[in-house]
């Protein structure tokens, strides 16, 4: 999850999202990835992890493509809704149906760090809302 050559294009979730769950999507040299941040529910600890969004269209190749139907079903939209965001143009959109959706029905990192709330503190340091000096 380094650094190196990623350009921020958006968040999912809070602002403020290294406090509560949520991600950053990256625009990487490979494509588009996911950054996020899951609390445990004794918010002391989180996981964070990563997972490449795949092109539009592309999504037909990853091993959750097969349940798809399971996937919509369990967050109440339809497959056809599902699909059309997984084939969208926008980086975002489908950064976001993974995230909000497939993530939640079957984990898309397969290795996750579990960190305290001060390294999660450490680790997003700038990644919060700017505020404009006066």
């Amino acid at each position: 999850m380094a650094t190196r050559g990623k350009k921020l294009i958006g968040r999912l979730g809070d602002v403020n999202f290294p406090e509560y769950d949520g991600a950053l999507v990256y625009k990487t040299p490979h494509g588009t990835m996911v950054e996020y941040v899951a609390w445990d529910g004794d918010d002391k600890s989180a996981y964070v992890g990563s997972f490449d969004v795949p092109a539009a269209g592309a999504w037909k190749d990853e091993f959750w493509a097969g349940d798809i139907a399971g996937i919509a079903s369990s967050t109440g939209e339809s497959v056809a809704q599902l699909k059309a965001a997984l084939n969208s143009s926008s980086a975002l959109t489908r950064a976001g149906v993974l995230y909000y959706s497939v993530n939640g029905y079957t984990r898309l990192c397969r290795d996750e760090m579990r960190l305290s709330r001060s390294e999660v503190k450490k680790r997003y340091a700038r990644s919060g809302p700017r505020r404009s000096k006066r």
